[in-house]
C-alpha cells in the first residue's frame, strides 16, 4: 500500500492526502479540496478530502515534490498531466 501522499509545488505550496492506496488503485486530482480513488478498472471507489491549498501552476520553471509512505517493494508511479486554457482559434 501507499500512505499519506504529499504533493509539493516550489516548496510553497503543500497539499497532503492522507489515507491508503491499494495495489492498482489510482489517484486522481484535478484541483479543489478532494480527489478521488479508481479502481484498476477506473470504477470510481472513493472521495478523499484534501489538507494544504490546492496546487496552481503559472506559467514558467517549477519543481514538483512527491513523497509518500510506501510499503515493502511497493513502487510509486506518478503522471503529471497540465491543462491551460489554450488559445483561441480561428474559423473561416
Amino acid at each position: 500500500p501507499v500512505r499519506n501522499v504529499i504533493l509539493e509545488l516550489d516548496g510553497v505550496a503543500r497539499l497532503e492526502i492522507p489515507g491508503r492506496l491499494e495495489t492498482g488503485e489510482t489517484l486522481a486530482y484535478e484541483g479543489g479540496n478532494e480527489a478521488v480513488v479508481y479502481s484498476g478498472t477506473w470504477q470510481r471507489l472513493r472521495q478523499v478530502p484534501l489538507h494544504g491549498r490546492g496546487l496552481t501552476v503559472l506559467p514558467g520553471d517549477h519543481e514538483m515534490v512527491v513523497d509518500a509512505e510506501l510499503g515493502e517493494g511497493v513502487q510509486l508511479r506518478v503522471e503529471l498531466r497540465l491543462w491551460s486554457e489554450g488559445e483561441a482559434v480561428g474559423v473561416r
